[in-house]
Protein backbone atom coordinates (compact mmCIF):
# COMPACT_ATOMS: atom_id res chain seq x y z
CA UNK A 1 0.00 0.00 0.00
CA UNK A 2 1.34 3.42 -0.95
CA UNK A 3 1.80 6.48 1.21
CA UNK A 4 1.26 10.09 0.21
CA UNK A 5 2.42 13.33 1.78
CA UNK A 6 -0.18 16.09 1.82
CA UNK A 7 0.80 19.73 2.29
CA UNK A 8 -1.85 22.29 3.13
CA UNK A 9 -0.85 25.76 2.03
CA UNK A 10 -0.98 28.69 4.47
CA UNK A 11 -4.18 30.09 2.97
CA UNK A 12 -5.93 26.77 3.69
CA UNK A 13 -4.78 26.94 7.30
CA UNK A 14 -5.87 30.59 7.64
CA UNK A 15 -9.28 29.74 6.19
CA UNK A 16 -9.73 26.94 8.74
CA UNK A 17 -9.87 24.13 6.18
CA UNK A 18 -7.66 21.55 7.91
CA UNK A 19 -10.58 19.73 9.52
CA UNK A 20 -12.55 19.64 6.27
CA UNK A 21 -9.56 18.30 4.35
CA UNK A 22 -8.92 15.56 6.93
CA UNK A 23 -12.63 14.72 6.96
CA UNK A 24 -12.68 14.26 3.19
CA UNK A 25 -9.74 11.86 3.35
CA UNK A 26 -11.45 9.82 6.07
CA UNK A 27 -14.77 9.76 4.16
CA UNK A 28 -12.85 8.43 1.15
CA UNK A 29 -11.64 5.53 3.31
CA UNK A 30 -8.07 6.76 3.61
CA UNK A 31 -6.15 6.27 6.84
CA UNK A 32 -4.05 9.02 8.38
CA UNK A 33 -0.90 7.57 9.92
CA UNK A 34 0.71 10.84 11.01
CA UNK A 35 0.09 14.55 11.08
CA UNK A 36 2.58 17.32 11.65
CA UNK A 37 2.29 21.08 11.47
CA UNK A 38 5.40 23.04 10.55
CA UNK A 39 6.25 26.55 9.44
CA UNK A 40 7.97 26.30 6.09
CA UNK A 41 11.16 28.23 5.44
CA UNK A 42 13.10 28.80 2.23
CA UNK A 43 15.24 25.67 2.61
CA UNK A 44 12.26 23.32 3.00
CA UNK A 45 10.30 25.00 0.21
CA UNK A 46 13.25 24.85 -2.19
CA UNK A 47 13.39 21.06 -1.77
CA UNK A 48 9.76 20.79 -2.91
CA UNK A 49 9.54 23.62 -5.43
CA UNK A 50 13.14 24.32 -6.44
CA UNK A 51 12.59 22.57 -9.77
CA UNK A 52 10.32 25.47 -10.77
CA UNK A 53 12.84 28.30 -10.48
CA UNK A 54 10.60 31.07 -11.82
CA UNK A 55 7.78 30.26 -9.38
CA UNK A 56 10.14 29.84 -6.47
CA UNK A 57 11.89 33.13 -7.17
CA UNK A 58 8.56 34.98 -7.01
CA UNK A 59 6.96 33.15 -4.10
CA UNK A 60 10.15 32.22 -2.25
CA UNK A 61 10.83 35.89 -1.52
CA UNK A 62 7.82 35.88 0.82
CA UNK A 63 9.20 33.10 3.01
Amino acid sequence: MGKTVVLIKPDGVKRGLIGEIVSRFEKAGLKLVAMKMVTVGKEFASKHYGHNDEWFENVGKKL
